[in-house]
Order: C-alpha cells, then structure tokens, then sequence
C-alpha cells in the first residue's frame, strides 16, 4: 500500500514538473493590467496545446481537434451526433483583440478564423417536437458529413475568479455560467452530407443544395450550438491549464486583493 502511495505521488509530481516546464519556455512575465503581455503569454498557451496539445494535463491536441459522440441540437428539433470527427483550422485563427478586466474580473477577446472545417461520422435524430409536426414522415441519417466555414468572427467574454487551492497557491477558475459570446459568419458555409433519408428515399442531394443556398440562415441557427460546445470544450481543457497556471512565476502583480472570500 505504501508503495503505490509513492508510485501515485511521484506521478502526480512529474506531471506537475512537466507542466511547468510548459509554462517556463514563455520566459516572461506581466503585470496584470498588460494587455499585450497577457495577449502573448495566454496565445503562447494555447499555440502549444494546438500544435502538440498538453498531454501532462489531459489536453488534447487543438489542430486537429478529435471528437467522440458530441451532440448538437438545431432549434430543438434535430440533434445531430458527430460519432468520428475532426475540427481543422484553430491554427488559423488569429486574436485581434485581447482585454482583461480586473475589476469585474472578466477577459474580452475577439478571434478570427479562416477555413475552419468539421467533417466526420455523423448521425441525425428527429426530436419528438419536430415528430409531433411531421407526422409519421420518418427523418433519418448516418454516414459522412462536413461544413466548410471560410472565415468567422467569434466575440467572447470569459469569467473567471482568483481563488486558492487546497495548497494556499492562487488559481484562476472558470466561471462558464456567466460567459458570452456573439459570432458572425462573414464568408460562405458550405454543407456536405450522404445517406440522408425521408423513409427509404435518400434526399442527401436534394438537403445539401438547400442548405447550401441558404447557408446564412442555416449557418446562423447552425452556430449557437456549435460555439456553445466549442466553448464547452474550452472550458473543460482550459481549465486543466488554469488549475496548475504557476501564477506566482508569471504574473508580477500581487493578486491577493481579488481572492474570493
């Protein structure tokens, strides 16, 4: 028993060194009302997790970005399941504006991202809302899918808060209830599917012209919930990175005032 105490803890220490070694490559550190230097050091971050991803915390590699059976639903009618995809293109987004509100504790940016892909394993499901209208019409799908974004503009609001962990470091963590976001697709969506079927008829043609004419209407309704699980994942990986950020090594600004109490 004492000896798979040791075993576990020598783990937890090299992940832990390994990780902070991360953060050292940066050699800098900013005063916390830096904009610029923050801008630097966060993009820094998350260039290395999109290249080569932080396998010491459990973060996976951004460009490409794997999915695994994540579900969307569009207008509470379809939901659709990426059974075996990728994500292509976060190596090409670019952060135009960077802000880090200390008083309300709160991270304004502005990204833009050129030929951003999702393409996979896809299975679509009627809800029983979009059912109770159609009838017994039977809408069904499994096979390849793809939407090609040309170039998007996200606008997010990150909340965070100054905590300390059980070890008296100073953290900082996600607040995801209070984030916001707008995004506006400012090129052409273009829709791609097969095996897509009314009963045994397979109307994949006849559905990716449609969308495809009308891809600002569907890319509008399509986005929400593409971003609220791209910012879902954000969460979740960026806070393996937050929970071992070494604040003290980073940041010349005494944090302590904004601790939550």
């Amino acid at each position: 028993m004492f000896q798979s105490k040791v075993i576990i803890l020598s783990s937890a220490i090299l992940v832990l060194c390994n990780a902070v070694a991360i953060f050292e490559k940066f050699n800098k550190k900013c005063d916390f009302t830096d904009d610029e230097c923050l801008k630097s050091l966060y993009f820094g971050i998350i260039e290395e997790a999109t290249d080569n991803g932080i396998p010491e915390l459990g973060v996976p590699k951004l460009d490409p970005y794997v999915l695994k059976n994540e579900r969307v639903s569009v207008l509470g009618m379809i939901n659709i399941t990426i059974i075996d995809g990728t994500v292509n293109g976060f190596k090409k987004c670019a952060l135009n504006k960077f802000h880090n509100d200390i008083e309300s504790l709160h991270i304004q940016a502005s990204l833009t991202c050129e030929n951003f892909i999702v393409e996979g394993k896809y299975k679509i499901e009627v809800t029983p809302v979009l059912k109770a209208l159609i009838g017994t019409l039977d809408i069904h799908g499994e096979g390849q899918g793809k939407v090609a974004i040309d170039k998007v503009k996200l606008d997010v609001d990150v909340a965070y808060e100054v905590i300390k962990n059980d070890n008296g470091d100073i953290r900082f963590k996600l607040k995801p209830e209070d984030n916001t976001y707008t995004f506006e697709f400012l090129e052409k969506v273009t829709f791609a599917a097969d095996n897509v079927f009314i009963g045994s008829q397979d109307i994949s043609t006849v559905t990716t012209n449609i969308l495809n004419e009308n891809w600002e209407f569907i890319a509008k309704n399509l986005g929400k919930p593409v971003v609220d699980l791209a910012m879902t994942l954000f969460t979740s990986n960026g806070q393996k990175v937050l929970d071992v950020l070494p604040i003290k090594d980073l940041y010349n600004t005494d944090l302590s005032p904004y601790i939550k109490s």
